[in-house]
């Protein structure tokens, strides 16, 4: 297990980590905008895509954990009694006892407080919620269509050959800390999975594999998975980790799997290794990235783009749909 006892502890500490390392590549003003050294930092709610991602990963690489990160929505059809929600089904409610007078006009919360007072009985949702929010804490809280989703993914995803070798007796969602350099900054990363010697993510995505592109104009490595790896810095994130353990532990993981599944097609399910090429790159950006973060740390600015004049083109993968030569 990669567990050094204060490896916890120093997670939380302000760090370099893959996700700061693609907001530098964006900008270093993107950088210190969400950087755990930035004391005035912009606070990142994470999107409910985000917490479906989270929510797949824990399902399918630490299932025990799920109920400590996750809670399920209550869903209206769970309760037999009275359910009042917005403004017209108050409205409604309070209708329903003729000799009730009171303002049509009346503010939610005013009605809110009608209801309470006339129809105890009735359950309104937004107390409810209050209630359960309230309850759950700090956990993710989802709706049952997203976890009956989720499990479905994963009972997919472990119906395939691959999927099925690779997961299993291996080290699940660990976090690490290092150090590059004597006095340097602290570089942290979570392990999706590592087994066998083998640094294993697992990625929902739009499109899990490069398939079969049919136009020989188009390079096959600039559109799918590829694409989303270079977009999204997949090859610095696995070299990061990577270059961690070595660190770490003195011996470097023999490779690096990216398993993608299909957001909306779950069947759709690749297994590709990264190759040496892409980690080689990633390393390299991510040693370009460390140093010059260091840098600006020490003159303290963060611009956000170049201010100089620049030209910009189309993409070499764009392909224009009108016909010029007619």
């Amino acid at each position: 297990m990669i567990q050094p006892t204060d490896h916890k502890q120093m997670f939380f500490k302000p760090g370099i980590s893959p996700f700061s390392i693609n907001e530098f590549m964006k900008s270093p003003g993107q950088f210190w905008m969400t950087s755990s050294y930035n004391p005035n930092k912009k606070k990142m709610e994470p999107s409910s895509a985000m917490i479906f991602g989270r929510l797949v990963h824990a399902l399918l690489l630490t299932p025990d954990m799920v109920a400590n990160d996750f809670a399920v929505a209550p869903s209206k059809d769970d309760y037999k009694q009275v359910v009042v929600d917005t403004v017209d089904d108050m409205k409604k409610l309070l209708d329903s006892d003729t000799e009730l007078k009171y303002k049509k006009s009346s503010t939610k919360e005013e009605l809110k407080l009608l209801v309470r007072e006339k129809f105890p009985q009735a359950l309104i949702w937004d107390d409810e919620l209050f209630m359960f929010n309230k309850s759950v804490g700090r956990k993710d809280v989802v709706s049952k269509e997203d976890m009956n989703k989720a499990k479905a993914m994963v009972d997919v995803c472990m119906e395939h050959s691959v999927v099925r070798q690779l997961l299993g007796n291996g080290c699940a969602e660990e976090p690490l800390t290092w150090y590059n350099e004597e006095g340097g900054l602290v570089c942290k990363a979570k392990v999706d999975y590592l087994r066998n010697g083998l640094w294993i993510d697992y990625k929902t995505t739009r499109e899990p594999d490069n398939g079969h592109v049919d136009d020989p104009s188009v390079n096959p490595q600039e559109v799918g998975l590829a694409r989303e790896i270079a977009e999204r810095g997949y090859h610095r994130q696995a070299a990061w980790g990577m270059d961690g353990i070595q660190i770490i532990h003195g011996e470097r993981p023999r490779g690096a799997v990216i398993i993608a599944q299909s957001n909306d097609r779950p069947e759709l399910i690749s297994v590709s290794a990264l190759t040496q090429r892409a980690l080689s790159i990633g390393q390299q950006e991510n040693a370009w990235a460390y140093a010059k973060i260091k840098e600006h740390m020490q003159s303290g600015k963060w611009p956000y783009y170049d201010q100089n004049l620049r030209g910009v083109d189309l993409p070499r993968w764009y392909k224009s749909p009108v016909n010029f030569q007619q």
